[in-house]
């Protein structure tokens, strides 16, 4: 493997997991999610579904960042295609959590793994794509 190819497929399962923790969290104790990003925690109808909801996608999208993390390490373009996606879903949380929550944290950790991750994956060759410039 290419070592552009190692720091985007370890960067991407990284960020798989981070993501996946989160989900998981979000879903089996909501409650200390909510305090970790200064919520008070009070339950009130419709939060259980609030809740369901934002866990279910957290680990959709940890699904789909193992994917590409599996298929850049296999070479393929998709896997590229797919991590970029995952980069930009990356800087539109980080942009909208500083944009509309005021979090800097945010900004600053998921903001820098999607710049990060989508320069590593412009930059990135994937087998198929390298032949097809030639």
């Amino acid at each position: 493997m290419k070592p552009l190819q190692i720091a985007f497929v370890a960067l991407l399962f990284l960020s798989a997991l981070v993501t996946s923790a989160l989900g998981l969290r979000t879903l089996f104790d909501p409650e200390a999610m909510m305090v970790s990003f200064g919520v008070e925690v009070q339950r009130s109808p419709g939060l259980d579904l609030l809740i369901a909801v934002l866990g279910g996608a957290l680990l959709s999208l940890a699904s789909f960042v193992f994917l590409a993390a599996w298929w850049s390490y296999r070479g393929l373009v998709a896997g590229r295609t797919l991590g970029r996606l995952a980069a930009v879903t990356l800087l539109i949380v980080a942009l909208c959590a500083w944009a509309l929550g005021g979090s800097l944290e945010v900004l600053v950790l998921d903001g820098v793994r999607g710049v990060v991750l989508l320069v590593l994956g412009t930059l990135w060759k994937p087998n198929g794509e390298a032949a097809a410039e030639s």
